[in-house]
């Protein structure tokens, strides 16, 4: 493990209540949601071990296909992480260019997973990444700040002022599908959630949960 991926490995790790605070739900979507949470903090911590691009492929391949997407997202995460730590380096852009290719959603919405663990203005990376499909960042920054952080992106219901208008319906965006996440899959939970966010809120919250829904599934 490099010198940089030794002091990052603990900033972002995944404790087992983290993990499964979700539990309240459906026991079975439960356990589909730890397996995804699971698989992209396994590619994270693969990443800071070698981040090397033949290495890091050789690995996600070893991932079921179901879950290699996720443990791509992991890599996301990785790659960007260390890119905070080296900010002349760009591995990220670089991967994206090679073998991550086919994934570019996963890997971007890691990066901005990345980013809001790092506590780094998100929108200030964007030129590091695809000008359409970077975007997707401010999804992962929404995500995470849903996942960890409950009480102020949920249950107060704060958005970072730093963001612009369009960057907050992507934040919104991460919102919903974290709310998907923590409601354990529970319709009525979170049906409920989103119904006490402002009605302008409403549209980009819905449509992270259907992707949360219709991708991770549970």
């Amino acid at each position: 493990m490099s010198v940089f991926g030794a002091i990052l490995r603990p900033l972002f790790g995944v404790s087992q209540k983290e993990s499964t605070e979700f539990s309240t739900g459906d026991k079975r979507a439960a356990l589909r949601l730890g397996t995804v949470v699971s698989s992209v903090t396994k590619g994270c911590h693969l990443t800071f071990q070698n981040s090397d691009f033949d290495v890091l492929v050789a690995r996600m391949n070893e991932f079921d296909p179901e879950l290699r997407g996720y443990a791509y997202e992991g890599v996301g995460i990785g790659l960007m992480a260390l890119d905070c730590m080296l900010p002349w380096r760009n591995r990220i852009k670089e991967f994206l260019a090679g073998p991550g290719a086919p994934y570019p959603y996963a890997i971007h919405i890691g990066a901005g997973l990345a980013l809001a663990r790092v506590h780094v203005q998100p929108e200030k990376f964007l030129k590091r990444l695809d000008p359409v499909v970077g975007w997707i960042a401010l999804d992962g920054y929404g995500f995470h700040k849903g996942f960890f952080s409950r009480k102020q992106a949920i249950e107060k219901q704060i958005v970072p002022s730093h963001l612009s208008a369009y960057g907050r319906r992507v934040f919104d965006h991460g919102i919903g599908r974290s709310i998907w996440f923590v409601g354990g899959a529970k319709v009525d939970q979170i049906a409920a959630t989103i119904n006490s966010f402002p009605e302008e809120r409403h549209a980009a919250l819905w449509s992270g949960v259907g992707l949360g829904c219709g991708y991770t599934g549970g």
